[in-house]
């Protein structure tokens, strides 16, 4: 049961990574076919988290990174440092739970290992 729970909490968080970090061209490709930006379900949230997420990495991510260009009206000022630090205690998080049936599988290879072999 325990091999079953963290290798779908890994493949959840994978899958949520690659959501996140496919985002930005897909949200420039769905402003360039329709021409608004009324986005889909999906990406709704990711909008609404970079509205309040001003000046924060999302948008560096978006805008440095992807080009796409959003600009909010207001004073541009750079995150708190609180901010960047949620957002990189997010990022060991996410790869810490991806990782972690790897790193129970070679755990339970090096415990094997070390048993002595009996004829």
């Amino acid at each position: 049961m325990e091999r079953w729970l963290t290798r779908m909490v890994a493949l959840l968080s994978g899958v949520f990574a690659i959501f996140i970090l496919t985002a930005p061209p897909v949200m420039i490709e769905i402003v360039r076919a329709t021409g608004t930006a009324s986005f889909p379900l999906p990406y709704l949230w990711v909008m609404a988290l970079l509205e309040s997420d001003f000046g924060g990495p999302l948008i560096w991510y978006f805008n440095d990174v992807w080009s796409a260009g959003i600009v909010f009206i207001g004073e541009e000022t750079p995150p708190p440092v609180h901010v960047v630090l949620i957002y990189a205690l997010a990022a060991v998080v996410l790869f810490v739970l991806m990782t972690l049936p790897f790193w129970t599988r070679r755990r339970l290879y090096s415990v094997n290992a070390r048993k002595p072999k009996t004829l």
